[in-house]
């Protein structure tokens, strides 16, 4: 099929909890767990500030790399303070107002928690059983930004097996 479409495939990966020796691979940005079969941002390596500038803030904002956009509401904050550093006027190498410097330092302390999440590639529950499956979107805006998140749930006839009156739900992010 490949050879047809004159694409020349050189080597795949797959995932397989039964790996032993596993490394991790790059798949748009993120690290792709191939044991696990999770995605996650990985190597944000951030280095110490001393002078927090609209140049280094936007450096350093820039760093968390995802095509997919699950780290768009982690990515929010430093682009708002951006904004309110413009809205003041300044040059690129001032140093910005004392507020913006201590929000912005605390984003970034708080950064490296978000190599922490970890985000399942395959969506549980589409396999046999499900009895209901629903796709929910949830949209709010602001003077700020906007958002929105699809989420799919789904119900099993082993959820029902096990609870007759409230079954198990499964929810799963979708997109944001």
């Amino acid at each position: 099929m490949f050879a047809e479409a004159k694409l020349d495939l050189r080597g795949w990966e797959y995932s397989d909890p039964s790996l032993e020796n596993h490394a991790n691979s790059v798949v748009l940005g993120l690290t792709w767990d191939r044991k696990a079969d999770t995605l996650a941002v990985s190597n944000l390596d951030l280095v110490g500030v001393e002078e927090v500038t609209r140049r280094t803030m936007l450096s350093l904002a820039q760093r968390a790399i995802d095509l997919i956009g699950f780290t768009c509401p982690i990515s929010l904050r430093p682009k708002l303070l951006l904004q309110k550093c413009w809205e003041m006027k300044g040059d690129w190498d001032q140093e910005v107002p004392e507020d913006v410097k201590n929000d912005f330092l605390l984003w970034l302390r708080e950064l490296p928690l978000l190599e922490e999440v970890k985000i399942p590639r395959w969506l549980r529950g589409t396999e046999e059983g499900v009895v209901n499956c629903s796709l929910h979107t949830f949209c709010d805006a602001s003077k700020a930004a906007y958002a929105a998140a699809v989420l799919s749930a789904w119900n099993s006839i082993l959820a029902y097996t096990f609870s007759w009156y409230k079954p198990d739900l499964e929810c799963h992010h979708l997109s944001s």
